[in-house]
């Protein structure tokens, strides 16, 4: 079985504290595993790439533990649409942002015809792969959410997006949510709940449970920078629901929150708040 992770956490940790050479190692597996095949999965529409971040391996159980995941949730943009009585009409816009390489997005393509749905990511391999497995719209993002890229969608997803996002980039997302979704648009997001926290955890050993406790009460919002990224304004972000309706209301005051899942939620650690303009 060949995994997608190379090196032992001890290691990777190790590197982590050494900028250039994480990212110039990082920079060359990625290059280097851009020539594996693309993989197929029945039942999957279109082939995976194998740099997708969530692809856990490339062996037969690895694609069909992501099949499994991706489909759970792309149930929840369709459990969403129920909640606003919406359906996938001719005319429905859809856009993924932070779309990475398709994981979610090549579901919509059951529902919509390609011209009706835009990949959008920080990534410019991982866009141009969706636009030619799945000839679908390109937007990309850039780290000041620039509206310029983008039109008018009736459904926005983002999973894993805002859950990496500074307080000062969440608000520039409520603003762009602002300048590109229609009137009545569905809006749906992965945020870190206290399921993710005792998750992330287990993960990042960094994480303070307790501080971040502390502050969201306090702040409503903690924000722990990764310290192996150039961009300072990622990390990994907990914020509570009454937050994000503050900033909401601040920034975007048409937009109201529809519903708040609560993780873990459709065996996905996240919670997920459902959002719809006026």
């Amino acid at each position: 079985m060949i995994t997608t992770k190379i090196l032992p956490d001890s290691v990777l940790n190790h590197l982590k504290k050494h900028l250039w050479l994480y990212v110039t190692l990082k920079s060359s597996v990625i290059f280097l595993r851009s020539f594996l095949p693309r993989l197929s999965y029945e039942g999957l529409p279109g082939r995976v790439h194998p740099n997708d971040f969530m692809l856990i391996n490339y062996s037969e159980n690895g694609l069909s533990e992501y099949t499994k995941q991706s489909k759970i949730q792309f149930g929840i943009i369709e459990e969403s649409l129920k909640l606003a009585s919406k359906n996938w009409s001719s005319e429905c816009q859809f856009l993924d942002l932070g779309c990475g390489y398709g994981r979610i997005l090549r579901w919509a393509t059951t529902k919509l015809p390609p011209k009706n749905i835009t990949a959008s990511d920080v990534i410019p391999a991982a866009i141009k792969f969706c636009a030619k497995e799945f000839a679908v719209k390109t937007a990309l993002t850039d780290g000041e959410l620039s509206a310029e890229n983008f039109q008018k969608y009736d459904v926005i997803f983002s999973c894993s997006v805002l859950t990496h996002l500074s307080p000062a980039r969440i608000d520039k997302y409520i603003e762009l949510l602002n300048q590109i979704a229609k009137p009545n648009a569905i809006i749906i997001f992965s945020l870190h709940g206290e399921a993710s926290l005792d998750y992330s955890k287990q993960i990042n050993k960094y994480l303070d449970k307790s501080y971040t406790e502390e502050e969201i009460k306090t702040k409503g919002v903690c924000f722990y920078p990764y310290e192996h990224y150039r961009d300072k304004e990622l990390g990994d972000t907990f914020f509570s629901v009454d937050y994000f309706q503050q900033k909401l209301s601040e920034l975007a005051p048409e937009i109201k929150i529809l519903k708040h899942f609560k993780g873990p939620c459709y065996e996905w650690q996240h919670d997920w708040l459902v959002l719809q303009r006026c």
